[in-house]
Protein backbone atom coordinates (compact mmCIF):
# COMPACT_ATOMS: atom_id res chain seq x y z
CA UNK A 1 0.00 0.00 0.00
CA UNK A 2 1.23 3.36 -0.81
CA UNK A 3 1.58 6.68 0.86
CA UNK A 4 -0.83 8.43 -1.52
CA UNK A 5 -2.80 5.59 -1.18
CA UNK A 6 -3.21 5.90 2.75
CA UNK A 7 -3.60 9.54 2.48
CA UNK A 8 -6.29 8.88 0.13
CA UNK A 9 -8.40 6.35 2.63
CA UNK A 10 -7.94 8.84 5.69
CA UNK A 11 -9.80 11.59 2.96
CA UNK A 12 -12.45 9.28 1.99
CA UNK A 13 -12.95 8.59 5.89
CA UNK A 14 -13.22 12.20 6.56
CA UNK A 15 -15.76 12.33 3.20
CA UNK A 16 -17.79 10.42 4.18
CA UNK A 17 -18.56 11.55 8.14
CA UNK A 18 -21.87 13.46 8.06
CA UNK A 19 -20.31 16.27 10.40
CA UNK A 20 -17.27 16.95 8.73
CA UNK A 21 -17.95 19.65 5.61
CA UNK A 22 -14.21 20.30 4.20
CA UNK A 23 -10.92 18.11 3.76
CA UNK A 24 -7.10 19.56 3.04
CA UNK A 25 -3.66 18.01 3.24
CA UNK A 26 -0.28 19.86 3.02
CA UNK A 27 1.54 22.06 5.68
CA UNK A 28 0.17 23.91 8.23
CA UNK A 29 0.33 27.32 6.17
CA UNK A 30 -1.67 25.15 3.00
CA UNK A 31 -4.25 25.45 5.49
CA UNK A 32 -7.46 27.64 4.28
CA UNK A 33 -8.43 30.87 5.86
CA UNK A 34 -10.53 33.67 5.10
CA UNK A 35 -8.72 35.84 2.50
CA UNK A 36 -10.13 39.29 1.34
CA UNK A 37 -12.80 37.60 -1.01
CA UNK A 38 -14.07 35.81 2.52
CA UNK A 39 -13.30 32.66 0.60
CA UNK A 40 -12.19 29.98 3.52
CA UNK A 41 -12.59 26.49 4.91
CA UNK A 42 -16.28 25.28 5.03
CA UNK A 43 -16.57 24.03 8.95
CA UNK A 44 -15.92 22.01 10.50
CA UNK A 45 -12.90 21.27 8.58
CA UNK A 46 -9.99 18.58 8.64
CA UNK A 47 -7.03 19.23 7.98
CA UNK A 48 -4.07 16.24 7.76
CA UNK A 49 -0.42 17.01 8.15
CA UNK A 50 2.69 14.39 7.41
CA UNK A 51 4.95 13.43 10.20
CA UNK A 52 7.89 10.97 9.06
CA UNK A 53 8.10 7.86 7.55
CA UNK A 54 9.90 5.12 9.23
CA UNK A 55 10.69 1.66 8.01
CA UNK A 56 12.16 -1.66 9.58
CA UNK A 57 12.82 -5.18 8.13
CA UNK A 58 9.17 -6.24 8.08
CA UNK A 59 6.64 -2.82 8.20
CA UNK A 60 6.59 1.08 6.87
CA UNK A 61 5.15 3.51 10.08
CA UNK A 62 3.98 6.84 8.68
CA UNK A 63 3.11 9.45 10.90
CA UNK A 64 0.29 11.80 10.88
CA UNK A 65 -1.37 15.19 12.21
CA UNK A 66 -4.95 15.19 11.80
CA UNK A 67 -6.75 18.27 13.02
CA UNK A 68 -10.54 19.11 12.79
CA UNK A 69 -11.84 22.63 13.75
CA UNK A 70 -14.75 24.73 13.79
CA UNK A 71 -15.30 28.03 14.15
CA UNK A 72 -15.07 29.36 17.60
CA UNK A 73 -17.34 32.83 17.13
CA UNK A 74 -18.17 32.84 21.34
CA UNK A 75 -15.68 31.62 24.09
CA UNK A 76 -18.62 29.96 25.51
CA UNK A 77 -18.77 27.67 22.39
CA UNK A 78 -15.13 26.55 22.97
CA UNK A 79 -15.31 23.88 25.31
CA UNK A 80 -18.18 21.92 23.34
CA UNK A 81 -16.17 22.69 19.78
CA UNK A 82 -12.87 20.84 21.90
CA UNK A 83 -15.06 17.87 22.68
CA UNK A 84 -17.29 17.50 19.38
CA UNK A 85 -13.91 17.53 17.63
CA UNK A 86 -12.11 14.68 19.69
CA UNK A 87 -15.33 12.93 18.77
CA UNK A 88 -14.83 13.51 15.02
CA UNK A 89 -11.17 12.23 15.53
CA UNK A 90 -11.88 9.15 17.02
CA UNK A 91 -14.36 8.57 14.16
CA UNK A 92 -12.16 8.28 11.71
CA UNK A 93 -9.41 6.68 13.82
CA UNK A 94 -11.82 3.68 14.48
CA UNK A 95 -13.28 3.93 11.10
CA UNK A 96 -9.61 3.37 9.35
CA UNK A 97 -8.88 0.75 12.19
CA UNK A 98 -11.84 -1.15 11.98
CA UNK A 99 -11.71 -1.35 7.81
CA UNK A 100 -11.30 -4.55 7.20
CA UNK A 101 -10.23 -3.28 3.58
CA UNK A 102 -7.44 -0.87 4.89
CA UNK A 103 -4.29 -3.11 5.13
CA UNK A 104 -2.57 -0.84 7.50
CA UNK A 105 -2.99 -0.83 11.10
CA UNK A 106 -3.55 2.34 13.16
CA UNK A 107 -1.43 2.61 16.07
CA UNK A 108 -3.63 3.18 19.29
CA UNK A 109 -1.28 5.09 21.45
CA UNK A 110 -2.38 8.01 20.14
CA UNK A 111 -2.07 11.79 20.95
CA UNK A 112 -5.19 14.11 21.04
CA UNK A 113 -4.63 17.99 22.14
CA UNK A 114 -7.06 20.42 22.11
CA UNK A 115 -6.67 24.58 20.93
CA UNK A 116 -8.09 27.73 20.81
CA UNK A 117 -7.47 30.02 17.77
CA UNK A 118 -4.60 28.53 16.59
CA UNK A 119 -5.18 29.96 12.87
CA UNK A 120 -6.25 33.25 11.37
CA UNK A 121 -10.00 32.32 11.87
CA UNK A 122 -11.52 32.35 15.27
CA UNK A 123 -10.88 28.53 15.90
CA UNK A 124 -11.51 25.68 18.28
CA UNK A 125 -10.68 22.19 17.99
CA UNK A 126 -8.38 18.99 18.33
CA UNK A 127 -5.21 17.55 17.19
CA UNK A 128 -4.65 14.05 17.19
CA UNK A 129 -0.99 12.62 16.12
CA UNK A 130 -0.99 9.11 14.99
CA UNK A 131 1.10 6.85 13.26
CA UNK A 132 -0.34 3.90 11.01
CA UNK A 133 1.65 0.53 9.80
CA UNK A 134 2.05 -1.24 6.62
CA UNK A 135 3.04 -4.80 6.26
CA UNK A 136 5.98 -4.06 3.79
CA UNK A 137 9.36 -6.58 4.28
CA UNK A 138 12.01 -5.58 2.48
CA UNK A 139 11.77 -7.46 -1.42
CA UNK A 140 13.52 -6.49 -4.72
CA UNK A 141 10.62 -8.53 -6.25
CA UNK A 142 8.46 -5.32 -7.11
CA UNK A 143 11.26 -3.20 -7.53
CA UNK A 144 11.43 -1.75 -11.24
CA UNK A 145 14.94 -2.46 -11.34
CA UNK A 146 16.33 -6.52 -13.10
CA UNK A 147 19.88 -7.94 -13.79
CA UNK A 148 21.20 -7.84 -17.27
CA UNK A 149 20.62 -10.90 -19.18
CA UNK A 150 22.41 -12.16 -22.27
CA UNK A 151 20.96 -12.85 -26.06
CA UNK A 152 22.22 -15.22 -28.28
CA UNK A 153 25.89 -15.85 -28.54
CA UNK A 154 27.13 -13.53 -26.26
CA UNK A 155 29.42 -11.78 -27.59
CA UNK A 156 29.21 -12.31 -31.05
CA UNK A 157 32.28 -12.05 -32.64
CA UNK A 158 33.15 -10.64 -36.39
CA UNK A 159 36.10 -11.63 -38.23
CA UNK A 160 37.53 -10.25 -41.32
CA UNK A 161 33.44 -9.59 -42.06
CA UNK A 162 33.63 -7.77 -45.67
CA UNK A 163 30.18 -5.55 -45.63
CA UNK A 164 28.66 -3.50 -48.13
CA UNK A 165 27.74 -0.17 -46.28
CA UNK A 166 24.22 -0.72 -46.60
CA UNK A 167 24.76 -4.02 -44.87
CA UNK A 168 21.98 -4.73 -41.63
CA UNK A 169 22.81 -7.83 -39.01
CA UNK A 170 19.01 -8.90 -37.81
CA UNK A 171 21.02 -9.27 -34.59
CA UNK A 172 17.66 -10.98 -32.03
CA UNK A 173 13.96 -11.25 -32.54
CA UNK A 174 12.66 -8.94 -30.34
CA UNK A 175 9.31 -10.18 -30.27
CA UNK A 176 10.14 -14.23 -29.74
CA UNK A 177 10.13 -15.01 -25.53
CA UNK A 178 6.95 -14.87 -23.64
CA UNK A 179 6.35 -12.06 -20.84
CA UNK A 180 8.69 -9.72 -22.76
CA UNK A 181 6.07 -6.85 -23.84
CA UNK A 182 8.83 -3.81 -23.22
CA UNK A 183 12.25 -4.61 -22.59
CA UNK A 184 15.41 -2.15 -22.07
CA UNK A 185 18.21 -3.34 -24.31
CA UNK A 186 22.04 -2.72 -23.89
CA UNK A 187 24.22 -3.23 -27.26
CA UNK A 188 27.89 -2.51 -26.35
CA UNK A 189 29.94 -2.36 -29.97
CA UNK A 190 33.98 -2.86 -30.10
CA UNK A 191 34.44 -2.82 -33.53
CA UNK A 192 37.32 -2.15 -36.00
CA UNK A 193 35.97 -0.50 -39.12
CA UNK A 194 38.66 -0.46 -42.52
CA UNK A 195 37.45 1.40 -45.49
CA UNK A 196 38.18 -1.00 -48.72
CA UNK A 197 37.09 0.85 -50.86
CA UNK A 198 36.68 5.07 -51.68
CA UNK A 199 34.13 6.24 -49.80
CA UNK A 200 33.55 9.87 -50.90
CA UNK A 201 30.16 8.94 -52.56
CA UNK A 202 28.97 7.08 -49.08
CA UNK A 203 26.38 10.11 -47.77
CA UNK A 204 25.52 8.80 -44.26
CA UNK A 205 28.03 7.24 -41.72
CA UNK A 206 26.64 6.03 -39.17
CA UNK A 207 25.98 2.49 -36.85
CA UNK A 208 22.77 2.75 -36.67
CA UNK A 209 20.32 0.63 -33.78
CA UNK A 210 16.81 -0.19 -35.86
CA UNK A 211 13.62 -1.54 -35.68
CA UNK A 212 12.31 -3.81 -38.82
CA UNK A 213 9.21 -4.05 -38.99
CA UNK A 214 9.03 -7.47 -41.28
CA UNK A 215 5.12 -6.75 -42.92
CA UNK A 216 6.03 -3.22 -44.06
CA UNK A 217 8.93 -3.51 -44.59
CA UNK A 218 9.49 -0.17 -42.34
CA UNK A 219 13.00 0.55 -40.58
CA UNK A 220 13.39 2.96 -37.72
CA UNK A 221 16.34 4.57 -36.10
CA UNK A 222 16.43 3.74 -32.80
CA UNK A 223 19.91 5.03 -31.76
CA UNK A 224 23.15 5.64 -33.79
CA UNK A 225 26.90 6.74 -33.87
CA UNK A 226 27.89 8.78 -36.26
CA UNK A 227 31.34 7.35 -37.70
CA UNK A 228 34.53 9.35 -38.35
CA UNK A 229 36.18 7.11 -41.21
CA UNK A 230 37.47 8.54 -43.82
CA UNK A 231 36.79 7.95 -47.43
CA UNK A 232 40.24 6.59 -48.56
CA UNK A 233 40.80 3.19 -48.80
CA UNK A 234 42.75 2.07 -45.60
CA UNK A 235 40.72 4.44 -43.47
CA UNK A 236 40.58 2.36 -40.03
CA UNK A 237 38.13 3.77 -37.01
CA UNK A 238 37.66 1.96 -33.79
CA UNK A 239 34.00 2.07 -32.42
CA UNK A 240 33.62 1.27 -28.67
CA UNK A 241 29.90 1.96 -28.19
CA UNK A 242 27.16 1.30 -25.81
CA UNK A 243 23.52 2.10 -26.65
CA UNK A 244 21.05 1.65 -24.36
CA UNK A 245 17.16 1.91 -25.29
CA UNK A 246 13.57 0.48 -24.93
CA UNK A 247 11.87 -2.46 -27.47
CA UNK A 248 8.94 -2.37 -27.25
CA UNK A 249 6.90 -5.20 -29.28
CA UNK A 250 3.33 -6.26 -28.27
CA UNK A 251 3.25 -9.85 -27.82
CA UNK A 252 0.89 -10.77 -30.26
CA UNK A 253 2.66 -9.37 -32.70
CA UNK A 254 5.06 -12.53 -32.78
CA UNK A 255 6.91 -11.92 -36.13
CA UNK A 256 6.82 -8.27 -37.21
CA UNK A 257 9.72 -6.89 -35.78
CA UNK A 258 13.15 -7.27 -35.51
CA UNK A 259 16.29 -5.45 -33.87
CA UNK A 260 19.06 -4.76 -36.07
CA UNK A 261 22.20 -2.63 -36.56
CA UNK A 262 23.85 -1.00 -39.65
CA UNK A 263 27.16 0.00 -40.83
CA UNK A 264 25.76 2.98 -43.21
CA UNK A 265 22.32 4.04 -42.99
CA UNK A 266 19.25 2.38 -44.81
CA UNK A 267 18.65 6.17 -46.71
CA UNK A 268 21.80 5.07 -49.07
CA UNK A 269 19.99 4.84 -52.20
CA UNK A 270 23.58 2.72 -53.92
CA UNK A 271 25.30 0.62 -51.12
CA UNK A 272 28.75 -0.15 -52.30
CA UNK A 273 30.01 -3.45 -52.69
CA UNK A 274 32.19 -4.77 -50.52
CA UNK A 275 32.91 -1.47 -48.88
CA UNK A 276 34.18 -2.56 -45.00
CA UNK A 277 35.56 -4.96 -43.52
CA UNK A 278 34.67 -5.27 -39.75
CA UNK A 279 36.52 -7.07 -37.32
CA UNK A 280 35.26 -7.20 -33.19
CA UNK A 281 32.53 -7.71 -31.12
CA UNK A 282 28.40 -6.82 -30.75
CA UNK A 283 27.41 -8.02 -26.91
CA UNK A 284 23.49 -7.87 -26.65
CA UNK A 285 21.69 -7.69 -23.01
CA UNK A 286 18.34 -6.99 -21.92
CA UNK A 287 16.44 -6.36 -18.87
CA UNK A 288 12.88 -7.58 -18.49
CA UNK A 289 10.82 -6.02 -15.60
CA UNK A 290 8.03 -8.39 -16.68
CA UNK A 291 9.55 -11.88 -15.19
CA UNK A 292 11.10 -10.72 -12.06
Amino acid sequence: MTYKQIVDKIEGAVNDHGALYDWGYGQLSDIKILDEDHDGANYPYAFLTPAGVTRNNQSTVYGFSLIIMEMANRPQDVLKIQSDCIEYLNDIISVLRMDSNFLGDVILNNNIQVFRERFQDDVAGATASFQIAIPDPINNCDAPVAEWFTVGQNPTIYTDLVVPTQYSTAATDGCSWSNMNVHQWKWTFDLELEALVDLTSWTWKYISVARYDSETLEYTIIDRLPLTIGDAIGSVETVQWTSEFEFECPLSDVDADTLAFYIGDWRDTSPLASAIQMNGTLRREYKNYNTL
